[in-house]
């Protein structure tokens, strides 16, 4: 985001400001058009080239796209993407295709990945780069490959879910995205299994979801257990699961949890700050893994 942007839309968000920077300089005639990974239209502007710092990662005349309109997208003040996508193409700018940022720094680093942990506790988190911190997650990590032609966007395939002590083998796919809203989807057919655990829960077809009595707070809900590979369980901790007021007149309380299609869901942050997760760019596959602290 930047200082083209109407102060009205931007608020009082950090944004690039080129006037202040001695070594920026518009690209002349090359623009840009971004969707979000939902597929709404977001924002668009100019491309600009200066020189970027990222952690102890500083690059000299690189380009990058600086907005001129953006339309909020997750509820807040609008920030920006960050060039983490998959698409070997690049960014969407006109008339040719600019190398995003990590393809761009992949060389410099020591793997070719970079690994996220979001911190629920403290509303922070890491993006580690070129590197696989063991010090931050427990057992194994579980890895499953990206899918081919999904327009860059981390979509990877999830092979069952656990009630109980039951695993149901059944595989679906997930999008998994860093800066999404808070959502955590799963197959229908997943949660209708997960909340027949919980107790009078019923179907809320306006929420996507299901509904259960707010005296159901008392008690963490049960875990989400998932697998990734032929071996691998992931858990999402019951007692992490935020329990949102849905009808404070009929006392019935829901989550986070909404009903995705059974073909793909989407994983933002609900699910990302309850696990270790690598964006392998390198080897074109996704690892998960259980964190050791939330």
């Amino acid at each position: 985001m930047s200082t083209l942007i109407p102060l009205s839309v931007r608020g009082n968000a950090p944004v690039y400001d080129p006037t202040k920077s001695t070594t920026a300089k518009k690209i002349d005639g090359m623009t840009f058009r971004q969707s979000y990974a939902g597929g709404s239209y977001v924002y668009s502007g100019v491309v600009y080239t200066d020189a970027i710092k990222i952690g102890s990662l500083t690059f000299s005349n690189y380009a990058f796209e600086v907005c001129e309109t953006s339309k909020t997208q997750v509820g807040g003040p609008p920030y920006g993407t960050f060039g983490l996508n998959i698409d070997p193409n690049g960014m969407p700018t006109k008339p040719d295709r600019i190398k995003s940022w990590f393809p761009a720094v992949m060389g410099y680093l020591h793997a070719p990945l970079f690994a996220v942990d979001y911190h629920r506790s403290t509303s922070k988190g890491t993006f580690d780069f070129g590197f696989i911190d063991e010090n931050k997650y427990t057992g194994s990590i579980g890895y499953t490959s990206v899918l081919a032609n999904n327009g860059g966007q981390w979509v990877v395939s999830i092979s069952g879910f656990a009630v109980g002590t039951t695993f149901i083998k059944r595989s679906f796919n997930t999008l998994v995205d860093t800066g999404g809203v808070a959502t955590l989807q799963f197959p229908r057919w997943a949660i209708d299994r997960y909340f027949a655990q919980v107790p009078n829960s019923t179907w809320n077809e306006a929420r996507n979801s299901y509904q259960f009595p707010c005296d159901n707070v008392k008690y963490p809900l049960p875990d989400i257990v998932f697998g990734v590979g032929d071996s691998v369980k992931l858990t999402i901790p019951g007692k992490n699961l935020e329990h949102v007021l849905f009808n404070s007149a009929l006392n019935q309380c829901g989550t986070y949890i909404t009903a995705g299609s059974d073909d793909q869901v989407l994983w933002a942050k609900k699910v990302i700050e309850n696990l270790y997760v690598v964006f392998d760019y390198g080897n074109r596959r996704m690892g998960f893994a259980n964190k050791v602290s939330f």
